[in-house]
């Protein structure tokens, strides 16, 4: 009878500790407060996607990458191009999108659902949250313009020129420049061409 109950006791132990593990990862799957930049919003542990109704972009949490469509193909970056540095992101409402890997195939539905937040800034940042739990989310200060280049910069800019001028160099020399996008499908591609 002993025995029997000490291999019980055993089973139930190993069975909760299995089930403790579990319980773990899956928190640990679906929590990125850590990981969310400190211009996103307030209010949600785990984020896949954040979509810009104002600007038509998205910005994938995990990745740190944007996407935004060019020439009618979707293409991504770590940094957004230049006809969009002078838009403050921590200004923006964003829309929270999880549970798709590729928003941007329904980008139409988008469009037309989240519309009404243009404009709209009633949205909480991260980087202003009092709670303790965006601690080291308040110092993620992910950056959506190129180090060395402010808002106040204009494309006629030092910084810029410079850019302009190697990209002639490198198309010139036959070689891709790092700023040009690769070939792909058109709109409808589910995995965007990386630029940058």
């Amino acid at each position: 009878m002993r025995r029997w109950i000490v291999i019980s006791v055993l089973a139930l132990a190993a069975g909760l500790f299995h089930a403790g593990r579990v319980e773990a990862q899956a928190v640990s799957v679906h929590v990125n407060i850590d990981r969310q930049p400190a211009w996103g919003p307030v209010g949600y542990d785990y984020a896949e996607f954040y979509y810009f109704p104002e600007l038509n972009i998205y910005f994938d949490v995990n990745r740190a990458l944007f996407y935004w469509l060019s020439d009618r193909r979707w293409v991504s970056g770590v940094y957004l191009p230049l006809n969009y540095h002078g838009h403050d992101l921590y200004r923006m409402y964003k829309v929270v999108l999880n549970h798709d890997s590729n928003p941007w195939t329904r980008n139409r539905i988008h469009r037309r659902d989240y519309a009404r937040y243009h404009n709209n800034r009633s949205q909480v940042v991260i980087r202003h949250a009092k709670e303790h739990r965006y601690h080291k989310a308040r110092s993620n200060t992910r950056a959506w313009v190129a180090p060395g280049r402010s808002h106040g910069n204009e494309p006629g800019g030092s910084h810029y020129r410079n850019d302009s001028r190697k990209q002639n160099r490198e198309r010139g020399s036959g070689k891709p420049s790092s700023g040009r996008k690769r070939s792909g499908q058109g709109g409808r591609s589910s995995k965007p061409d990386r630029s940058r």
